[in-house]
């Protein structure tokens, strides 16, 4: 791999992993920390380095200090334990929640470049580890998890970090859904009973629920090694009838302008049937790729809410269709983030 080939590898990785990279210029990953009452033990490897790549002048910083690397501590290609006694000065780590960042040299900015955060701080960072366990990266699948069996200074293993997460679906009246879509790095779906099962490594996983007439949900869960956790998510249904007179009946096909427009994460979007019919209510891109596809089945004459959840989506403009074998109905919107 040549010297550019490397750089836009860099950058792909910036964009991947944010919590490992920040800036192009540097030359290892942060890949393992461990930390005790007493001390410390930070990995770094040196891969993506063509020789090797010198910390002179650069520091590392916590929540409540700041100290710089020895002259001469160098990284090549390989797995490297710095420690306490890498540095100029102490360097306290809290056990149970901080931030450890690696800084450029202060006549490059001081500008943080990597950073590891731990705690019990937010359902997106990794518990404290215990004084046994580490917080390891996997090269493979971008994610920090928590490790019972520390390697510094080799590569990183998951076999003593995996988990089970085991889960039931429902709808807002309790009854078990099946069919429903449940995506996180692994891809699995409910059962006839609304249950299903994933099993990965120990750390942060954001659970993607989806099932066509349903909102959509999103669960951030944490995943301990060799460890069990249960889960039950509750799904509404998308489409809501409107009340309406008993002898009401719309005259024609319609699709209102979605409210609100241009709308940030969720709007509503409405529309009357004149008579029983299959419908769709398909989203695309500007393109004409189809999205998400949020309603599909047959509805009797009448009018109907639907609420759109489009937090996973970019900002942008979308087009929603709605689709019956007698009329096709489409419109513009503008989500804004």
């Amino acid at each position: 791999m040549n010297r550019r080939a490397k750089q836009l590898f860099l950058i792909l990785m910036i964009t991947l992993a944010p919590q490992v990279f920040a800036n192009p210029i540097t030359e290892f990953l942060l890949t393992e920390l461990q930390v005790t009452q007493d001390s410390w033990f930070l990995e770094l490897h040196g891969e993506f380095g063509e020789s090797s790549f010198y910390l002179d002048g650069m520091f590392l910083s916590s929540h409540t200090d700041t100290a710089f690397f020895k002259d001469g501590v160098a990284i090549d290609s390989g797995y490297h334990v710095i420690t306490p006694d890498s540095l100029t000065d102490p360097l306290y780590l809290n056990p149970v929640v901080d931030t450890l960042t690696i800084h450029t040299r202060p006549s490059d900015g001081g500008i943080p470049i990597m950073y590891i955060t731990y705690g019990d701080g937010g359902s997106r960072m990794p518990v404290a580890p215990l004084p046994h366990q580490s917080i390891c990266f996997d090269l493979n699948a971008w994610c920090f998890y928590l490790d019972n069996t520390p390697t510094l200074g080799s590569p990183n293993d998951t076999s003593n970090a995996q988990g089970h997460v085991y889960g039931t679906v429902t709808d807002t009246l309790g009854n078990p859904l099946e069919g429903v879509e449940v995506h996180t790095s692994d891809v699995d779906t409910t059962d006839g009973t609304g249950q299903f099962h994933l099993y990965g490594l120990a750390g942060v996983h954001t659970l993607y629920f989806h099932k066509v007439n349903y909102q959509s949900q999103y669960v951030d869960l944490m995943i301990y090694p060799d460890s069990s956790i249960n889960v039950t998510v509750e799904m509404t249904s998308t489409v809501q009838a409107i009340d309406q007179p008993k002898d009401f009946s719309p005259g024609s096909y319609s699709l209102a302008p979605n409210y609100p427009n241009p709308f940030n994460a969720s709007t509503v979007i409405t529309y009357e049937l004149p008579e029983v019919t299959p419908v769709e209510i398909v989203i695309y891109n500007p393109i004409g790729q189809e999205v998400q596809r949020l309603y599909s089945g047959t509805q009797p004459a009448g009018s109907y809410r639907l609420h759109w959840n489009a937090l996973h989506l970019a900002s942008g403009i979308y087009i929603y269709q709605l689709r019956t074998p007698h009329r096709v109905l489409t419109r513009k919107c503008l989500l804004l983030k």
